[in-house]
């Protein structure tokens, strides 16, 4: 009858902790890296952080001394994203950056957006990946950062009484 009790609390306390661990946030929440250019031998890095503060997702394009806060638009119906900023190009002139994409591998915590970059005049190609940035706080942990040890799940100690483990179970 106890080793029920114990199987049954420890099922529980698995059904509790497993989808926990699953949650992501909003889907564009993270840092994201890649590339622009208009061939495949002309690229620029870039890096945005996007994140969503219950309302709205804000972001950051180049976080750095020449960084610009950017407006970010998703539409969860076909999963496209809009990123528009204005950035400082090599002479130091802003220029409009407007960005649109698709969201893919959306269950995947290094998902993809790709499409087209326009800043100015020129059009080009854009690929972002989702980092899994422990900063923001939104990311799915790793479940061994909870201290888990699956092989010791097996017993259960209460109090003074002895460790009973499933493979004392005849």
């Amino acid at each position: 009858m106890r080793r029920a009790f114990y199987l049954g609390c420890w099922l529980v306390s698995l059904a509790v902790v497993v989808p926990g661990v699953a949650q992501q946030g909003h889907p564009l929440t993270g840092t994201w890296n890649g590339d622009w250019g208009t061939t495949p031998n002309q690229r620029t890095q870039v890096t945005i952080v996007m994140n969503w503060d219950g309302k709205e997702v804000k972001s950051v394009i180049n976080p750095g001394p020449d960084s610009a806060a950017g407006s970010v638009a998703l539409d969860p119906t076909n999963w496209t994203v809009r990123i528009e900023a204005d950035l400082k190009d090599q002479s130091g002139k802003l220029v409009h950056v407007l960005a649109e994409g698709k969201l893919e591998d959306i269950g995947a915590y290094h998902r993809t957006i790709a499409g087209t970059w326009r800043q100015g005049t020129t059009n080009g190609a854009f690929k972002l990946t989702r980092d899994l940035d422990r900063g923001l706080g939104n990311e799915t942990p790793d479940i061994s950062s909870l201290g888990l040890r699956l092989g010791n799940l097996a017993g259960v100690r209460l109090g003074n009484r002895p460790t009973r483990t499933f493979s004392n179970v005849r």
